[in-house]
């Protein structure tokens, strides 16, 4: 009864408040954050007795979390016992009624009710040490320009007339880290997306590497000019699940490892490889096991090892921690340190705002395809960031970005 089915799945829908997509919609069109949504919208068909959340919020806007809360908290009234598993300390904060902590395998504790722990606590017990500074952010004095964008544009691969991307201008300088913010849906992965060669069709405008155009025509273009692209979804686009950690780690870059007859060079694979492992403190148990087998925050290292075997002038970072825990989003933000002051332009993308605004020199905020705003560090608030990604405030540019 297909009636019936598209009336059901509308109801979890409205539920949930989800209005930008509907039953007929195809996943595999839906953004990653829809995508999670969908998933949510189908543990909750269930009508089980016990609900698992596994980091249900990774991909969601601050709206769509809220809307999710309140069905939580529906759901507790209904007496559904559920477990809510995340690296967010502020959520469990908000949602739980008592928490257990799990490090290496093994449960570190448990603190009922949650108002008797501090989040410094709760992340001193995940991690096992102190943390003083959750974004260890260091200053460098600002370089020359690397990368320059201008009236870049992105179609809508489907919707005639409709653009993901809107005459887009912006510049990157050796010696920073440039932020892209803004919800979701504004556009932020299409940008660095078409940028880096992923959309040869619907992209257009002109974008400069150390002066020279580039052609937007493929990611291999890109690689081989000096950009690189961690993408948002690391499982899907950024690693090669089933082959090996080495596999990944040298998958962009071999002919670096490679003779003139492209016969690649074991020995000097693996010594290149095992550096990074070193340099990146990446645990794992050798580089022949499965990519799958290691932690998110691992996986998330190999992929940057992967690009820095590319030599990068560029690199951009969309998501750069989603889903990893606390300890090893400290390890990627001294990664973003160590490679400014070794000379790669860092842009990243991130819908954290602390995480945003804790480690870039300038943000960019983005709202319906737009750049709307560009700020400083210094000038960057939680509140005016959100009024620029939501079109309350109109578009403004820092006196300090020229």
């Amino acid at each position: 009864n297909w009636s019936k089915l598209y009336s059901e799945t509308q109801k979890l829908l409205d539920e949930l408040n989800i209005t930008d997509f509907n039953p007929t919609d195809k996943v595999i069109e839906l953004t990653v954050g829809k995508q999670q949504m969908v998933e949510i919208a189908k543990a909750l068909s269930k009508k089980a007795e016990i609900l698992v959340f596994d980091e249900p919020t990774s991909a969601l806007t601050d709206k769509e979390v809220a809307a999710l809360f309140e069905i939580i908290r529906g759901l507790k009234e209904q007496g559904v016992c559920m477990s809510y598993i995340s690296h967010k300390m502020e959520e469990l904060q908000q949602i739980a009624d008592r928490m257990v902590v799990l490090r290496d395998g093994k449960t570190i504790g448990e603190v009922t009710p949650m108002s008797e722990i501090t989040l410094e606590q709760i992340i001193s017990r995940m991690v096992g040490r102190d943390i003083k500074d959750m974004f260890p952010k260091k200053e460098f004095k600002r370089g020359e320009k690397v990368l320059e964008v201008k009236d870049f544009e992105v179609d809508h691969p489907v919707i005639p007339g409709e653009k993901h991307v809107k005459g887009a201008s912006f510049n990157a300088y050796k010696g920073e880290i440039l932020g892209i913010s803004g919800l979701m849906g504004a556009g932020r992965t299409e940008l660095v997306t078409g940028i880096f060669g992923g959309f040869p069709k619907e992209a257009r405008g002109e974008v400069y590497l150390e002066g020279e155009r580039l052609g937007l025509k493929s990611p291999r273009e890109a690689i081989n000019r000096g950009i690189g692209l961690v993408t948002e979804d690391r499982k899907a686009m950024g690693l090669v699940l089933g082959q090996s950690v080495l596999h990944n780690m040298m998958i962009s870059s071999l002919e670096t490892v490679s003779n003139m007859w492209s016969v690649i060079n074991k020995a000097k694979e693996r010594q290149l490889s095992r550096s990074y492992v070193e340099k990146l403190n990446i645990k794992t148990p050798g580089l022949d096991v499965a990519i799958d087998t290691l932690s998110g925050g691992n996986q998330q290292k190999v992929i940057v090892a992967k690009w820095l075997n590319t030599r990068p002038k560029v690199l951009v970072l969309d998501e750069p921690t989603r889903g990893i825990d606390v300890g090893a989003k400290v390890e990627i933000y001294n990664l973003l340190n160590d490679l400014v002051e070794e000379g790669v332009t860092v842009i990243i993308i991130s819908s954290e705002l602390p995480e945003v605004m804790g480690m870039s020199d300038r943000i960019m905020v983005m709202c319906e395809g737009e750049i709307v705003a560009k700020l400083t560090r210094d000038e960057a608030t939680k509140e005016l960031i959100m009024e620029y990604a939501t079109g309350s405030k109109k578009e403004e540019v820092s006196p300090h970005e020229q």
